[in-house]
């Protein structure tokens, strides 16, 4: 005996119902290919979705840092950037923060100068991989130096407690896109 379902559908410009019968060679062809169409939409909207929110974030010249929640980052490459940094800044907001790169890979040497605010410091070799955190770094530490690995190539600072909102450590591999590579 062969199987039907019955769908009833009822559309605004009429008050009565269709009956549609499908039977099961036609269930097992529309069911399936209903899935995979909804399954499909899910997966294009979502980066769509991903995409005109990191193109509202980005700017000429900034990077996006990716984690649970998408960091706009500067990135500072000459001597008169690095010296400078945060230094006279009122706030970083927990959105934002500033890559420095040093162009080669070496030891570097953070200190506290005239900031205003605490930080993370998160220094990252070649591949964008973490291989030193100092967390929660407060003004008052100057003239103390935060010392990085021989094999830093980055150092991202970022608002005080984003090392622990997003579970950083030593190893983890970070994703950085060029806001030109978004468009």
């Amino acid at each position: 005996m062969p199987s039907f379902w019955a769908v009833f559908s009822c559309t605004e410009s009429s008050s009565c119902v269709t009956l549609h019968i499908m039977s099961k060679r036609t269930r097992m062809f529309v069911l399936p290919s209903l899935i995979f169409m909804s399954l499909f939409a899910f997966l294009l909207f979502g980066h769509v979705r991903q995409t005109i929110h990191d193109r509202v974030l980005c700017s000429h010249g900034t990077h996006l840092l990716h984690l649970s929640d998408p960091i706009v980052v500067t990135v500072l490459r000459t001597q008169e950037e690095h010296r400078r940094g945060l230094s006279g800044k009122e706030e970083l907001p927990p959105d934002e923060g500033v890559i420095f790169d040093f162009g080669v890979v070496g030891p570097q040497h953070f200190w506290m100068k005239d900031m205003r605010f605490s930080l993370d410091m998160i220094f990252l070799d070649s591949d964008w991989r973490v291989v030193k955190i100092f967390s929660a770094v407060h003004p008052d530490s100057y003239p103390d130096s935060f010392d990085s690995p021989d094999d830093t190539r980055y150092a991202l600072e970022v608002t005080s407690g984003l090392v622990a909102r997003e579970q950083l450590t030593v190893g983890t591999a970070l994703r950085m896109l060029s806001c030109e590579e978004i468009y």
